[in-house]
């Protein structure tokens, strides 16, 4: 049960703000299958949550890739961008809707914070209608070491003007949820698009629609009274 008071709300975007996942899959086993390699599902999922530099930092070095690290992001995120950019207006997820409106009603800034290319992010909030509600916008780019390091989530606190510790995290993936506990805020794991796969041992909560996320700050707020 949480029982911090807190003072900034930070999403994740894939799998939180929007069921983006299966999209990054379907396009990296594209990208897989390019390069006449062969990633396991396990060996996939593990990436899941991770900036895609990482994720093909440790591929190249597995699968003996000849290409640079720099040729595979690049052609990763050119693909990524016309992917998303050609899918037909995305949804927001069930709920979130309503409850970024609600938060933005009692006052507390909002930001998101997300591995993704800052180019898909633009993409996809502005397919999803979302991009209003939220003062800052963060990528894995803006800090030196992607989830599960906790530098994502401490540099989105100090743009909110927020200690780390005043700062509800929403997350769906196991690295995500690593990198918030380990920038020392509580966290709150998202379910609703969830395989059954992820490790979300580490939060302090877990939901699965956005309406329980509701009753959650309800039941902290009144707790201060």
């Amino acid at each position: 049960m949480i029982k911090k008071d807190f003072k900034a709300v930070i999403f994740d975007m894939d799998g939180v703000l929007v069921d983006s996942e299966p999209h990054h899959i379907t396009l990296e086993k594209e990208l897989f299958d390019e390069l006449g390699i062969e990633v396991s599902d396990a060996e996939h999922l593990s990436y899941m949550g991770v900036p895609a530099s990482k994720m093909w930092e440790e591929v190249r070095k597995d699968k003996h890739i000849q290409a640079s690290l720099e040729v595979l992001n690049a052609k990763h995120k050119q693909k990524a961008v016309r992917y998303f950019s050609d899918l037909a207006d995305m949804e927001a997820t069930e709920g979130l809707t309503d409850i970024l409106e609600w938060l933005n009603d009692k006052g507390l800034p909002l930001a998101v914070a997300s591995s993704s290319d800052r180019d898909v992010i633009g993409i996809i909030l502005q397919k999803t209608g979302l991009a209003g509600h939220f003062s800052h916008i963060v990528c894995s780019d803006d800090v030196e070491k992607g989830k599960p390091a906790p530098d994502i989530y401490l540099h989105t606190a100090s743009l909110l003007n927020v200690k780390p510790e005043e700062c509800l995290v929403v997350e769906d993936s196991s690295n995500g949820i690593k990198a918030a506990k380990a920038a020392g805020m509580t966290c709150v794991a998202y379910t609703g698009t969830s395989n059954g796969e992820t490790d979300t041992s580490m939060a302090d909560e877990e939901i699965g629609h956005f309406s329980e996320l509701k009753e959650i700050i309800r039941m902290v707020s009144a707790q201060k009274r």
